[in-house]
Order: C-alpha cells, then structure tokens, then sequence
C-alpha cells in the first residue's frame, strides 16, 4: 500500500467589510495495486482570517509565501472562492 497526499490552498478574498482567509487542506488517499484510492483523511493544516481591507497585492503575498512552504511545494493546488455576491 502507499498513500497519496494532497494538499489543497483555499482563498476566498474578503472586501470592505468581510475578511480575506485562507485553508490549506491536506488530502491523504490509501492506494493498492489492485484497487481505487480510498480516501483515508482531511485534516485542516492552516487557517488564517487576515484584517480587514487587506491590500489584494498583500493577500497574494501571503499566499505565495504559503504555497513556497518546502512541505507543501510541488503537491499543492490553490483553490479560489468565484462567488459574484
């Protein structure tokens, strides 16, 4: 057996009134030869609310600072909120 991890970087930019935040999720799948992955866990690694009115230009920086981790480089994916409300 091995496993896979993943590791998902979740974003959701804030405005005015509502926080910038950021997830980092880490997905672990069992895998045999001779079956499908079978999802063993999700475990919240990081969260983070940053202040109001965070600079967009900031929020980027953060993450990137973030995916740059050396535990997390080369296996990560970043997921952003697309919500129009």
């Amino acid at each position: 057996m091995n496993y896979a991890n993943q590791v998902f970087v979740g974003l959701d930019l804030g405005q005015t009134r509502d926080h910038s935040a950021i997830a980092v999720v880490e997905r672990i799948e069992q895998r045999t030869a001779w079956s499908a992955p079978v999802l063993q866990s999700m475990t919240v690694r990081h969260l983070e609310r940053l202040p109001l009115a965070t600079l967009y230009t900031r929020v980027v920086d953060r993450v990137w600072e973030i995916v740059r981790n050396p535990t997390i480089t080369g296996r990560c994916r970043l997921v952003a909120d697309a919500t129009l409300l």
